[in-house]
């Protein structure tokens, strides 16, 4: 049998996975569940001594609004992760789906409501540094200016993430429906059990 080129196994490769795309796409939406997580837990070491800094804009809830945010990114994962993860033709969890939706809705109140509020905080660090008179308070003002400058950015592509990881769930069946409607030739049977063969 002629041996297959690398190119001809690329190719390979890229139609099996489109198959398995087709039979399960809701991996490529939980691939962005996970990455929006992600970055929200990359984030804490940014977030977490700024939002420590402004407890008058909503009481002492900041921190606790901070660590629901955080809980909540790490369940609803888990949640639709259970949902995703099924073999073809099992029948999904629905009530993970929903409760995937709950809770995505809860986190992203909360996360305008704190990003609200370090715009709030920012917008008085900004004044105390204009108003500052000594150097030394200069520097410690410039601080706690790029610290909310920083949690604004992670806030928002947070924000940004979250939606469109939201969209992505949302509309997974309709890709699925869509997909699944692709035909593909068939596949050469002796370069599978071969390909088998060689792993």
């Amino acid at each position: 049998m002629k041996k297959k080129s690398f190119g001809e196994k690329i190719k390979f490769s890229f139609r099996k996975m489109a198959i398995s795309l087709k039979r399960n796409f809701y991996v490529v939406p939980l691939a962005l569940v996970l990455v929006t997580c992600m970055q929200f837990l990359c984030s804490l070491y940014i977030l977490s001594p700024m939002f420590a800094r402004i407890p008058t804009k909503f009481g002492s809830f900041n921190c606790l609004f901070l660590f629901v945010i955080t809980l909540l990114s790490i369940l609803y994962c888990v949640a639709y992760m259970n949902y995703a993860l099924k073999k073809y033709g099992k029948k999904r969890p629905l009530f993970m789906l929903i409760l995937y939706f709950v809770m995505w809705a809860i986190n992203i109140v909360l996360l305008f409501m704190i990003f609200n509020a370090n715009n709030l905080d920012l917008a008085e660090e900004i004044a105390a540094y204009d108003s500052a008179t000594t150097e030394s308070e200069k520097v410690i003002y410039a601080q706690y200016v790029t610290l909310g400058q920083q949690s604004r950015t992670c806030l928002l592509a947070q924000i940004i993430l979250a939606f469109i990881s939201f969209a992505s769930v949302a509309l997974a069946p309709l890709i699925q429906h869509f997909l699944k409607k692709i035909t593909f030739k068939p596949i050469d049977t002796n370069y599978e059990k071969e390909n088998q063969e060689n792993k």
